[in-house]
């Protein structure tokens, strides 16, 4: 059990002026869209593959039963051998990411790619490999309500430098103010979309965009992606604590995991990880992240741009090192000096005109394998971070009967969030119980993220009539807090 336990947390370590009607019904109404609108993806590890759209097309990841067994059963192979365990995990955790990584170059070690959509999603919509879930669920509604050639779908190698992303995003911004001859687009963007379309906005500029909504989005960057390049790996009890306490509501599974909190088993085996990642941090950096996702451009993006140096010397201590990957390094600081004036960019652009939202959930836990993940999450990234820089409590508390906020209206009913120091309090909203970029047809949190969209001036809690804070039912519909 114990050498289960690890090699999990090895491969962790390894991997953020309307009134709109919210009738069931809504969903089904044709909306006359103004702009096109451009649905911009986050990560998603699994809808990529290698020799995507060949007869050889395969998942990239083996991020099912039989792919992680076989992980598993490798690690322990491996430590009946030469190798110690913590090797022979180092080596399993690598071989099963390797597909992630790119070349000291800064090409893609395998041939990876994803499903494409090139054009307005009316030549898809019918396509039945798409699941829909998340942003996919988005697309549907989307299309539903505006018509399906008012609709565009852009993915891409969620590893990818963002500054190529742009560049492909410039070109989906052209091709649909071209089928529609309008001079702007909407774009929604989620999870590591808002990241990408930062990056599109510093290069490309806004004339083009008539309104931006940040689903979860990686407008900030993440906290995660900091801390691991910086060696901040461990266990965090808290946040351990709290997830497993909040695993699942079943009565009975609720209460097991209560049982383990209490015995001591869980602060046991948070300890005991600890240990093992003390010990043996040097080699899990240096045989499995640092060559995998040490080498991604996109996950440095998420870098808060101040800590970019300090991860650069943590990943790569060694001049050798610095040489070897010297161009993942300079995309790293190209990235870090466009972040640094991210925030004065948004802010000018919302100055300019260009109708600027941010919605996130919160009340889930991080997952816990780093220094900060106690902090509120929609069970996938940072709250904090993805409501723009706003105050939060750890999961399981408040801010505290004593917190003043700087303005009451921006403290949420239950004390957990406080958005008076965001970027954009005003036009900021923040669901409780909500999923990372989870839609859902039909649902109150979808139909309002349309009327934000839609909104012919920049939409605050005021002009809108929705207030900063909805508490989410398991449909994504709003209900009163507790």
């Amino acid at each position: 059990m114990k050498k289960i336990i690890v090699f999990l947390l090895v491969t962790v370590l390894s991997f953020g002026c309307i009134v709109p009607a919210f009738a069931e019904d809504e969903a089904t109404v044709r909306v006359q869209a103004e702009y096109p609108l451009i649905i911009i993806r986050g990560m998603q590890f699994k809808s990529q593959y290698i020799d995507v759209d060949t007869e050889n097309e395969r998942p990239y990841l083996g991020l099912d039963f039989k792919g992680i067994a076989s992980a598993v059963m490798k690690a322990f192979g491996g430590a009946f051998g030469d190798n110690t365990f913590a090797e022979a995990l180092a080596e399993a955790a690598y071989d099963f990411f390797e597909p992630v990584a790119f070349n000291a170059d800064g090409s893609s070690k395998f041939n990876v790619g994803v499903w494409s959509f090139p054009g307005s999603f009316d030549r898809y919509i019918a396509n039945n490999r798409l699941d829909r879930f998340h942003e996919i669920e988005l697309v549907y509604a989307a299309s539903n309500r505006y018509g399906a050639d008012n609709v565009y779908y852009f993915t891409y190698d969620w590893r990818t430098d963002p500054y190529d992303v742009a560049e492909k995003i410039n070109d989906t911004v052209n091709t649909a103010m071209k089928d529609h001859d309008t001079d702007k687009v909407n774009i929604i963007c989620g999870s590591l979309g808002g990241m990408m379309t930062n990056t599109y906005l510093a290069r490309y500029g806004t004339e083009r965009v008539n309104a931006v909504l940040y689903n979860s989005a990686t407008l900030c960057g993440t906290y995660v992606a900091t801390e691991l390049f910086q060696g901040k790996a461990l266990v965090n009890e808290k946040a351990l604590t709290y997830l497993m306490e909040n695993l699942s509501d079943q009565f009975l599974v609720k209460g097991f995991m209560k049982l383990l909190v209490k015995s001591g088993i869980v602060s046991a085996v948070a300890k005991m990880l600890n240990r093992f990642i003390d010990k043996n941090k040097d080699l899990i950096y240096s045989r499995t992240l640092r060559p995998t996702f040490g080498t991604v451009p996109s996950l440095w993006a998420l870098v808060q741009p101040e800590e970019v140096e300090t991860c650069i010397e943590y990943m790569f201590p060694t001049e050798e090192l610095k040489e070897e990957y010297a161009t993942v390094i300079a995309q790293a600081r190209r990235m870090a000096a466009l972040n640094k004036d991210g925030d004065a960019r948004l802010l000018k652009a919302a100055e300019d005109g260009v109708k600027i939202s941010l919605a996130a959930g919160y009340i889930k836990a991080c997952v816990p394998f780093y220094e900060s993940a106690a902090t509120q999450s929609d069970g996938a990234l940072e709250s904090a971070l993805m409501l723009g820089r706003a105050t939060v409590s750890d999961v399981g508390e408040t801010l505290g009967e004593d917190y003043i906020p700087a303005d009451a209206s921006l403290l949420s009913p239950d004390r957990v969030i406080d958005l008076s120091g965001a970027l954009f309090p005003a036009s900021t909203w923040a669901f409780k119980n909500a999923e990372h970029v989870a839609m859902r047809e039909g649902s109150d949190l979808t139909n309002f993220y349309f009327a934000l969209i839609e909104s012919p001036v920049q939409p605050t809690a005021e002009n809108t009539g929705v207030a900063h804070f909805q508490n989410l039912d398991a449909e994504l519909n709003f209900v009163p807090y507790n």
